[in-house]
């Protein structure tokens, strides 16, 4: 099935395909035919060491989202966007507790541009961190992490181990 926005080709509504690793490791569910292991391609893994034009919370975040498992060499151009937005936001923050968050001119109490550029900054950082899997939505989806509650058991075991050490 596909669909045609003014005589372009669009995605069809819906949630996105789940990866073909994830596909493989549930035992393929949907019981659809996957393409053959050795008709894929391997990806080089992303360098963990960060460019040095960015700034300390930029080459920070580089090395922590570098270092997993999943991120690729081909993620390089969106992980730099993402490390220099991070040090945007940095800075904003850093301006922001340094001056205040509102200036005086004139009698009138103004809003400093740091504060619109933080908040800007954190609303993109959030989908920016989305796209490398790396909130705990996104996590879910990619099946690397579960959220589970301790159960009553778990509790009593933890409780007894903690009096007899």
């Amino acid at each position: 099935m596909s669909l045609t926005v003014k005589g372009r080709a669009a995605m069809p509504a819906g949630r996105p395909p789940k990866p073909l690793e994830e596909k493989r490791a549930t035992g393929n569910p949907g019981k659809r035919p996957l393409p053959d292991r050795r008709s894929t391609h391997t990806v080089a893994p992303a360098t963990t060491r960060p460019p040095t034009s960015l700034g300390p919370a930029g080459r920070k975040m580089w090395r922590h989202i570098a270092a997993l498992k999943w991120t690729a060499d081909s993620d390089q151009a969106a992980l730099l966007e993402l490390c220099a937005l991070t040090d945007t936001v940095a800075t904003a923050r850093a301006t922001m507790e340094a001056e205040g968050q509102f200036y005086e001119v004139r009698g009138r109490l103004l809003k400093h541009p740091a504060v619109e550029v933080y908040y800007t900054g954190l609303a993109q950082l959030a989908k920016m961190l989305s796209l490398f899997g790396l909130t705990p939505g996104d996590r879910t989806k990619l099946g690397i992490a579960e959220i589970k509650a301790e159960s009553k058991f778990d509790e009593l075991m933890s409780r007894r181990n903690a009096r007899g050490a």
